[in-house]
């Protein structure tokens, strides 16, 4: 009786499983689609700049010319930031390997200044003046500008 029993709910259930599992899969698939294009700069700027088709492609040969540079930049900005969390005060070589750090710091924040610039002049070839000026504000507005609306709010006064 058991088994006529299992076997009877097994079969009930089973296509409502594979049909649940089915949506789910296909629901995964959807937000990791919505979700990638979140993060395409293309697409970004395209939403928020109004490109057109030349614009676009332009802009994507742009990126695509630019990527080894932001990811080497990339690279040697995260190695510099390991090696800042492996220094060790009690070092006898504390000193030198930090003064080496911070000047690698620098050295860094002067490359990334440089890619940016090369890069803007060469979107600054592709763009109108108002479509610069816009991406200069969104820019200026860093993360919070592609969340919040509105101003950054003053900072309360510790009176």
């Amino acid at each position: 009786m058991k088994t006529f029993v299992a076997t009877a709910f097994r079969s009930r259930l089973t296509p409502i499983l594979v049909a649940a599992s089915l949506s789910l899969v296909a629901a995964g698939a959807a937000f990791a689609h919505d979700h990638r294009g979140q993060h395409d700069p293309v697409d970004r700027m395209s939403k928020h700049l109004s490109l057109d088709e030349a614009q676009k492609a332009s802009v994507t040969s742009i990126f695509e010319r630019n990527r080894p540079a932001q990811q080497a930049l990339r690279e040697r900005s995260k190695a510099h930031h390991e090696a800042m969390k492996a220094l060790d005060p009690k070092a006898a070589n504390y000193s030198t390997r930090a003064q080496a750090l911070a000047d690698e710091a620098g050295t860094l924040a002067r490359d990334r200044v440089l890619q940016r610039t090369q890069l803007d002049a060469e979107l600054a070839t592709v763009l109108s003046a108002e479509q610069m000026s816009k991406m200069r504000e969104r820019k200026g507005r860093g993360h919070r500008g592609m969340h919040r609306k509105g101003p950054k709010p003053a900072p309360e006064s510790a009176s």
